[in-house]
């Protein structure tokens, strides 16, 4: 039996709790399919959830992501006002992505979540 038949055939067990039933097993129902759903989706969160290594995977999407598009909103905000964000770059190169003075970090991790710091870095 396949893994559909078997989720069909389980949640068919929520048949005998509907009014006017006999019980027999559902083939095809709606409330078998919802339920096998709903089990199929419990299941893949409880992987997501227990998974060090996708957790490790999914924190490594996520903060290059964050690190790349906070950069890039950093770096607009200080062209538009240089004086405003002088301080985190290079003398007379505001808003140049290669000379940032900071970087992201995570400085801590938990699960699927992680905390975002900065490291400030001397100017050269």
């Amino acid at each position: 039996m396949d893994n559909s038949s078997l989720l069909v055939t389980a949640a068919s067990g929520l048949q005998k709790t509907m009014v006017g039933t006999k019980g027999a097993i559902l083939k095809d129902s709606t409330v078998a399919q919802i339920s096998a759903a709903i089990y199929y989706q419990a299941e893949v969160v409880s992987k997501i959830t227990t998974n060090k290594q996708f957790q490790a995977r999914f924190q490594s999407v996520i903060f290059k992501q964050l690190q790349q598009d906070f950069g890039l909103y950093i770096d607009a905000q200080a062209r538009v006002n240089p004086q405003s964000l002088h301080h985190v770059y290079e003398w007379n190169k505001v808003g140049n992505s290669g000379s940032r003075l900071f970087k992201l970090n995570i400085t801590e991790r938990n699960g699927l979540s992680f905390k975002l710091g900065s490291t400030f870095l001397m100017s050269k």
